[in-house]
């Protein structure tokens, strides 16, 4: 939706931070031990490195982390956490409740969103609107995923892809109308739902004992249907944004693209003649860590002033049932609202 439509006040991204755990799987490690190649990871990936998070480290410990240095920026007021996770603390409470109570935070609201790769745009779209609204002034955004903990390590592809991180955003009311959020489009193509899906360990499949000698636990991708989901998905984004505002493509300085694959990026500027120079890649220090791929981006775009203020940023994701969906902004430099 094109924000003005509905906000009654400004909302802007006034802090931002991130962690990845400290053990890295490189591609020499996957070499070395699994049938594959570094040529082949890096022709069909892009990925150099994937962090991997110890064991016993969970998904609320990423983003307690990546949280904190978010905190460290501001007088540590919030109303409300949302966090994005497709691998959670556990299944019937929210990660957010236990990252509030990691970080001390009392009598404020807390859940989740699990919409795969695209699920911290929807946490953030969430944000946006609560804050427009007038519902809250300050919220604390987290995407965080422990994605090797269901990876088969027998299987040559899915290790080489995908890594762990988490990545934190604060959302904050402002009067200004300089910076901060234009524009935002959530979509689902659900014809492909079970393309890159995890069958075992909810109310359709519970856990048994083929579950686990058929390979059920693990992640499974298509990874054809997954590309050509992408590629027809970023094309409706790019034409949301030019049919529904008056923001062209050329209007867009920054573009910061889920971390899916390298050649899914490339493949999609290239259709649609957008500059390679105009996006940040960290898919060869990261992998893909799902939901938190964006988050990780954007923290490494700011950290290197690829992004500074006054830039108009597009964020994109699509990924696991088939959601996908952009996000528009002016980036606040300062961080805070002048």
């Amino acid at each position: 939706m094109v924000r003005e439509e509905i906000m009654k006040y400004n909302a802007t991204i006034t802090s931002i931070g991130s962690y990845v755990p400290e053990s890295v799987l490189t591609n020499e490690y996957l070499e070395k031990n699994y049938d594959t190649t570094k040529e082949w990871i890096d022709t069909k990936i892009g990925a150099d490195n994937r962090h991997i998070a110890a064991p016993g480290e969970a998904a609320s410990d990423l983003a307690y982390k990546a949280a904190s240095k978010c905190l460290e920026k501001t007088d540590g007021k919030i109303d409300c956490i949302i966090v994005s996770t497709t691998s959670p603390d556990y299944k019937w409470i929210s990660t957010a409740s236990i990252v509030a109570n990691r970080l001390g935070l009392k009598n404020i609201s807390a859940f989740d969103v699990r919409e795969g790769c695209s699920g911290c745009l929807h946490a953030l779209d969430n944000a946006f609107t609560l804050i427009e609204s007038g519902t809250y002034r300050r919220i604390l955004v987290i995407a965080s995923e422990v994605l090797s903990r269901f990876m088969d390590y027998t299987d040559r592809t899915m290790p080489a892809f995908f890594g762990d991180g988490a990545g934190a955003v604060i959302v904050e009311r402002c009067d200004s109308h300089r910076q901060g959020f234009e524009y935002s489009y959530l979509d689902c193509d659900d014809s492909i739902y079970d393309s890159l899906i995890i069958k075992t360990g909810a109310s359709s499949q519970y856990y048994r004992k083929d579950n686990y000698l058929n390979g059920d636990i693990y992640w499974y991708m298509n990874g054809k249907d997954i590309f050509n989901y992408a590629v027809k998905s970023f094309k409706k984004l790019v034409e949301k944004i030019s049919n529904d505002t008056n923001i062209s493509l050329s209007d867009i300085d920054k573009f910061i693209v889920h971390q899916a694959n390298k050649n899914i990026i490339e493949e999609n500027f290239k259709i649609h003649s957008i500059s390679i120079e105009k996006t940040n890649f960290t898919i060869q220090k990261f992998g893909n860590t799902g939901s938190s791929s964006v988050f990780l981006c954007l923290d490494d775009a700011v950290k290197r002033n690829f992004i500074v203020s006054g830039d108009r940023v597009a964020l994109f994701s699509f990924g696991a049932g088939g959601n996908f969906g952009v996000i528009v902004l002016v980036w606040d430099g300062k961080g805070g609202c002048s």
